[in-house]
């Protein structure tokens, strides 16, 4: 059997950008994740539909040649998730080196920024989620020696505001106020709605000012609070995460913090953030989207993450200008 040629070049003769992509796509291959190519393309209704799941809700679209209209590609989850047949018995592993078209948040002009990353998807074991954030944490090791992924779960904070908010609204209001760390204002928030519920107000108050690294006393306040917030199942099955290795292992590079939150309507259970050095941005982001795949009529859970090459390359070169 005739295998193809192996080509050798100096890696000093590819840009950052391309060197970092390569170096991602194989730890990807090496855990088990195939390539999944997509197309520049999408049929805009698919971003029209599910606008809250992107990044940047501005979309560059034009019509096709017969009519049908069509959008250079603002996000890749939402094409592969689209593709998906939930019909086989087996979790899909892809990863993948992609442009997307969006609104710079420098420039505030649209632009094309490269973005790689993984997807976990249909039949999901227990052991998937600690393989992707421990793959989170490796792609932000390759990034930078320094970093730190800000980890919480959506199931532990949602399930502890239903105990105050009616209506999914009232939730969503206090959601923002928490992820914007607007502690006064969510105290405010649920008092003039729920009161304290026998001291249980000042319990959610210490669940969304909790930001520390997830040592034993950690987890034993987490624990805590979670009991009084009738939150014990969702905490068991967070707690379960540190049960691995590899994220036990790498703990002092994890910073626990619930009022890092993404969208309600499609998330649930693990979001995080990443970041590198001393920026204020994100360079990666990720979570279970379980609650995404139901909304397009699909089975099975879902979690993945990208890393935004364009943010990294911004980070470096101001740290040039320094």
């Amino acid at each position: 059997m005739k295998t193809g040629k192996k080509i050798e070049f100096d890696a000093g003769v590819l840009d950052d950008e391309l060197r970092t992509a390569l170096d991602l796509r194989q730890l990807y291959l090496e855990n088990g994740f195939s390539r999944s190519r997509i197309g520049k393309f999408e049929r805009y209704d698919l971003y029209r539909e599910h606008k809250d799941f992107l990044v940047c809700e501005n979309v560059i679209s034009f019509s096709d040649t017969d009519g049908s209209l069509l959008a250079l590609k603002p996000d890749v989850t939402l094409s592969i998730i689209s593709g998906f047949d939930d019909s086989s018995s087996k979790a899909h592993k892809v990863y993948y080196d992609e442009d997307v078209f969006r609104v710079s948040g420098w420039t505030g002009r649209f632009k094309c920024c490269r973005q790689v990353g993984l997807e976990c998807f249909g039949k999901v074991s227990g052991s998937d989620f600690p393989l992707v954030l421990n793959l989170a944490m490796e792609s932000l090791a390759r990034l930078d020696g320094q970093y730190v992924i800000a980890l919480s779960d959506m199931n532990i904070a949602l399930k502890a505001l239903g105990l105050f908010c009616k209506t999914e609204a009232e939730k969503a209001q206090a959601a923002a106020l928490a992820k914007s760390k607007n502690h006064a204002g969510l105290r405010s928030f649920i008092a003039g709605r729920a009161g304290n519920q026998n001291g249980r107000l000042d319990v959610l108050m210490s669940l969304f000012g909790l930001v520390s690294a997830p040592d034993s006393g950690c987890l034993d306040d987490v624990r805590r609070i979670c009991s009084e917030l009738n939150a014990v199942k969702e905490y068991d099955s967070f707690r379960r995460l540190f049960d691995d290795d590899r994220i036990s292992g790498n703990a002092e590079h994890i910073q626990i913090d619930f009022s890092l939150l993404g969208d309600m309507s499609y998330y649930s259970g693990l979001y995080f953030n990443g970041f590198v050095g001393n920026s204020g941005e994100a360079v990666l982001s990720g979570g279970e989207y379980e609650k995404l795949l139901r909304k397009m009529g699909k089975k099975g859970k879902a979690i993945g993450f990208a890393v935004y090459l364009d943010r990294l390359g911004n980070l470096r070169r101001s740290a040039e200008k320094c």
